[in-house]
């Protein structure tokens, strides 16, 4: 099963309609059908460009007919190759209407017999799937969809030559956008999903997963900018550092918008499984969150979030099976960040934007802003700018949890740029079966038994309580002063950290 396979399935829809000038003209007679069958190249051309590698083609040339309020666009064998996968697929139809202002939707079901294959070799890929209701509402002015619902159902896939099968139970791409009255800004909110994915691999092993998620959503995203950002690195690794130059010439050149009010995007996958040549690995959940809010002013908060749980595996040897975590949860969140001030260091390090030479394609080349500039940033000036400000880093949660206990932690900590330590902070910890994590790292001698004997004085100046499951816990107030005390429980903690150094 190639990874490849599924970019190009999910492209064939996206590709209809996106990412060329708005067609003005929005009456449906023949002189519109001429148009879309004119402009068909320059939309699936767009989106082709923004995957690296892939291209299409078709058996005959489209052909659109006005049909009432729409278009029934017919599209005869199209075809999408991308290295070492073809796919082909038979006839279909889509019912393109316009809907005003240039944006049009359009809807359609795919057929359900298609093959894929290696062009380059033997090999053969065989799959089937089921998908209908398909639609999306475009806007070719960005290259963006602004509303779809794309499905695929039952889907399955068999690699003939290394015997390879794959099943999904489905795949759904959700996008909600709407216009917020400032002109090219929006919000939007997009969902991915994929469900019941088995891969079987004979002799080498298989990988289930139950369900995987993918969702984001913007506030007041501006998506004329985007559209230009997409244009620029079209066609770009985006591991490349020509793709990078190309994104960095494209911000120094609008230093002066805002791109987004907020962003927010999270990830999770449930149920995975993972057995390939002895190796076990299964996992309840693995999720992540990344949002940051008031982009558009002064300071703005940031956050960054992981939670994995149920980790289980036959990698850990069993003496360290009861320590080992199989739960894992991070959640901190950066608040009032100079984000306006850091720009500025950002923008000053990139230069005055200027005119640039037009290279192969019309493509901008030359004298734009360069990863090396941004490098050159001195990391103590972006030091200054924090100590400098009211920015606080807050510890929602962090837990640690293993078969022998756990540790839940939370707290904050704020730059004090007259602290000896440059910050001060405090830290509210609970730790479950602090005795047998010490008793265990006792018993492994050297080193780890010097750290327990320090444990247990620590643990001694805990205080006894339950957690909410009626678990015995060991709770800890730390704290660091602007004096650079380390206090515990008020209990200054440097003479003991000195004794064991």
């Amino acid at each position: 099963m190639r990874r490849s396979t599924l970019c190009l399935l999910a492209s064939t829809g996206l590709a209809l309609f996106a990412g060329v000038p708005a067609i003005h003209a929005q009456s449906v007679d023949a002189a519109g059908a001429t148009d879309v069958e004119e402009r068909l190249d320059a939309m699936l051309t767009f989106m082709t460009e923004n995957i690296v590698g892939l291209s299409y083609r078709f058996a005959a040339a489209p052909r659109a007919t006005p049909n009432g309020d729409s278009y029934t666009l017919t599209l005869p064998g199209l075809s999408l190759e991308r290295r070492d996968v073809l796919i082909e697929l038979p006839d279909f139809e889509a019912e393109v209407t316009p809907v005003g202002d240039g944006w049009y939707r359009a809807d359609w079901d795919f057929p359900t017999s298609i093959t894929m294959r290696n062009p380059r070799g033997n090999e053969r890929i065989d799959g089937s799937f089921s998908s209908d209701d398909n639609t999306l509402t475009f806007a070719p002015e960005y290259g963006v969809a602004l509303q779809g619902n794309v499905s695929f159902e039952e889907m399955a896939f068999t690699v003939s030559e290394e015997n390879v099968t794959a099943l999904i139970d489905g795949m759904q791409m959700v996008i909600d956008t709407d216009e917020e009255g400032a002109p090219h800004t929006f919000s939007t909110e997009s969902e991915m999903s994929l469900s019941g994915l088995i891969i079987d691999v004979p002799g080498e092993g298989s990988v289930q997963l139950d369900q995987a998620l993918f969702d984001g959503a913007s506030e007041s995203q501006r998506l004329d900018l985007f559209a230009l950002f997409n244009a620029a690195v079209r066609g770009l690794e985006p591991e490349s550092e020509e793709y990078l130059n190309a994104m960095l010439n494209v911000v120094s050149e609008h230093r002066d918008e805002t791109w987004a009010a907020g962003l927010r995007f999270s990830s999770a996958l449930e149920g995975l499984q993972v057995d390939v040549d002895g190796v076990d690995v299964s996992m309840e959940r693995l999720a992540t969150i990344l949002g940051a809010s008031d982009l558009d002013q002064a300071n703005a908060d940031l956050e960054i979030a992981f939670d994995m749980t149920g980790l289980e595996t036959n990698q850990v040897p069993p003496a360290f099976a009861e320590v080992a975590p199989n739960d894992i949860t991070i959640d901190v969140t950066a608040e009032d960040l100079p984000i306006q001030q850091i720009m500025n260091v950002v923008y000053d390090a990139l230069g005055p934007h200027g005119e640039e030479a037009v290279g192969p394609k019309g493509r901008r080349a030359g004298a734009g802003p360069t990863v090396e500039q941004l490098q050159s940033i001195d990391p103590m000036v972006m030091l200054g700018l924090l100590l400098g400000s009211e920015a606080k880093l807050a510890i929602n949660e962090l837990l640690v949890e293993a078969p022998i206990g756990y540790l839940d932690a939370s707290g904050v900590i704020e730059p004090d740029p007259n602290a000896a330590f440059q910050a001060v902070g405090s830290l509210d910890i609970s730790i479950a079966g602090l005795a047998d994590i010490i008793a265990f790292t006792q018993q492994m001698g050297g080193d780890a038994a010097q750290f327990a004997a320090l444990a247990s004085a620590i643990a001694a100046m805990g205080e006894d309580s339950t957690d909410g499951d009626g678990v015995a816990v060991k709770e800890f107030a730390l704290e660091v002063t602007a004096a650079g005390q380390v206090l515990l429980n008020g209990n200054d903690m440097s003479a003991m950290m000195g004794m064991f150094q």
